[in-house]
Parts: structure tokens; sequence; C-alpha cells
């Protein structure tokens, strides 16, 4: 199963599927290709609250990096155009000198035939991921998501 993690900040660059960068504190031991089930909310949950699942994410490019090396570009990647690093740095209660985590992902869909996990419909069904070429996900049970929801070409 998958780790968790929160988004409660950027709910609508994620659900518009914009952003695609996220700098966390910890999580060191991340690797390119692992997924991470993105929710909307982790902590803080009043009693009997749950966290909502969005959908999956899959770590593209992951790095240590100080948090003042991040420039316009990666800031749009954030979720946050036009946002400056100082107000940036403020947003999330780090000093510019700080190393956090860089994570560049993906976003994910479960596959409409599969719904991710393999059904008989499915080409790929009972193969192992990727053994036959899915028109839909390429037999890895997950179509990969654009800006928008579109998937991209």
């Amino acid at each position: 199963m998958p780790r968790r993690m929160s988004f409660s900040k950027t709910l609508p660059q994620m659900r518009d599927y914009t952003k695609t960068v996220t700098r966390r504190f910890g999580w060191k031991s991340l690797k390119v290709g692992d997924v991470i089930t993105a929710i909307e909310k982790g902590m803080g949950l009043a009693k009997g609250e749950r966290q909502v699942v969005m959908h999956d994410i899959e770590v593209q490019d992951v790095r240590r990096e100080r948090l003042d090396a991040i420039d316009a570009a990666d800031l749009e990647r954030e979720g946050f155009p036009g946002m400056t690093p100082a107000d940036f740095f403020k947003l999330i209660g780090a000093k510019p000198d700080r190393i956090l985590t860089r994570i560049e992902f993906r976003h994910t869909r479960p596959c409409e035939p599969c719904d991710g996990v393999g059904q008989p419909q499915c080409p790929a069904y009972g193969e192992p991921p990727g053994y036959i070429e899915c028109e839909w996900c390429g037999g890895d049970g997950f179509v990969y998501v654009g800006p928008n929801g579109d998937e991209p070409a």
C-alpha cells in the first residue's frame, strides 16, 4: 500500500493536475518510481473524520536541496505562479537555507477497463505489469494524467 501525502494547501492545483512538484520536510528514503497516494488532509482531522483520497502520484525525480534554490518555474510547478520565493518560504514556514526534499511527480488515475487492479476485461489481466500492451494503461493499471485531466500524447 502506498504511503500517503497531504496536499491541504494545494487542493485546487492537485485537482486540476497542474501541481507537479512539492517540497517536503523528511521523505528522505523516497525513490524515483515510488507511488504515493495524495490525500486532502492528513493531520488535524476531527473525531470521526477520515482522510479523503484524491489519486495516486508517481515520483519522477527526487532530490535534497536548499529551499532558496526554488525559481519561478518551480514555483509554477508547485502550483503558485507569480508567487515570490519569499512568500513561498512564509507559506511553508521554513527559512531559505533549510534543506528539503524536492519531489517531482506525475498524476495517475486507475485504468478504466481494469480499475487499476487488473480485471478480466483488461488484456493484461493476470500478467506481470507491462507484459501486454494494453491500449488504455500499457498493462501497469494506470493512465498518466496531464493538466486538466487530459491524457498526455
